[in-house]
């Protein structure tokens, strides 16, 4: 555990999503959210939340040039949330073509609280995986800066891919917090060790990235699963239950 208290604990699919997500976009930054289960003894729905229907995206969609805030639609909690033994149970890729806080990616946080919400479950962090050379960083500082208004205050949390530790087959998840720049070491658990060396497995042998979508990808398909990319999370449940 990191010497500040806080920590996570990744399932499967949330460990290896995010990384098919970058593997399928390798020039580009990719974004995505992580979600958790509600703990029904002390987190309500509010009663007067407005949220858009996941049935319809806009098949073309202009997006401006803008740094503007993230939405400040509600969470599909509230309260606030503490950064302490979180279970992360999902990620969902958000989009690797607008990586400003622009109208699209407002739209895909719409969608994905609409999505979370009906599952019983909550944004709690964000997972940046940063083209070479792109400011990734300050990206994610936005992001982050954005998503506290979603996830109760500075509780929200960031994961960066360090490629490097990816490609050595090591847990490649580098932890930030909304209150600090630095990261926390030892933040970040695994439900299994060997996850690592079944995510490389996931791109070299399997390509289960080749079959993982976004928003952005919704855009150009609308037919794409990219809230749920079912098929890719039903193979890697298998591919976990057969080790």
């Amino acid at each position: 555990m990191s010497s500040s208290g806080s920590s996570i604990t990744l399932s499967a699919p949330a460990y290896i999503i995010p990384i098919l997500h970058a593997a399928a976009h390798p020039s580009s930054t990719t974004i995505g959210v992580f979600l958790s289960s509600i703990s029904t003894s002390t987190s309500t729905l509010p009663s007067t939340t407005t949220l858009p229907s996941t049935t319809t995206l806009p098949s073309t969609t202009t997006v401006p040039s803008t740094t503007s805030t993230l939405p400040s639609t509600t969470n599909t909690t509230s309260g606030s949330l503490s950064i302490s033994n979180i279970q992360i149970t999902d990620a969902i890729p958000l989009i690797h073509a607008h990586t400003t806080l622009s109208p699209i990616l407002e739209i895909a946080l719409e969608h994905v609280i609409v999505y979370a919400r009906e599952k019983g479950l909550r944004v709690v962090g964000v997972y940046v995986a940063e083209e070479s050379g792109s400011g990734g960083g300050r990206i994610r500082e936005r992001i982050i800066s954005g998503l506290k208004g979603l996830v109760g205050g500075d509780d929200a949390f960031s994961l960066v891919i360090d490629e490097t530790k990816l490609a050595k087959g090591e847990n490649p998840y580098i932890m930030y917090t909304a209150p600090s720049s630095k990261p926390l070491d030892g933040a970040v658990q695994l439900v299994s060790q060997d996850l690592p060396s079944r995510s490389l497995q996931s791109i070299k042998e399997r390509r289960l990235h080749a079959d993982l979508y976004d928003l952005d990808d919704h855009l150009d398909d609308s037919s794409v699963d990219w809230l749920g990319n079912t098929v890719v999370v039903k193979a890697i449940e298998s591919q976990v239950a057969g080790s």
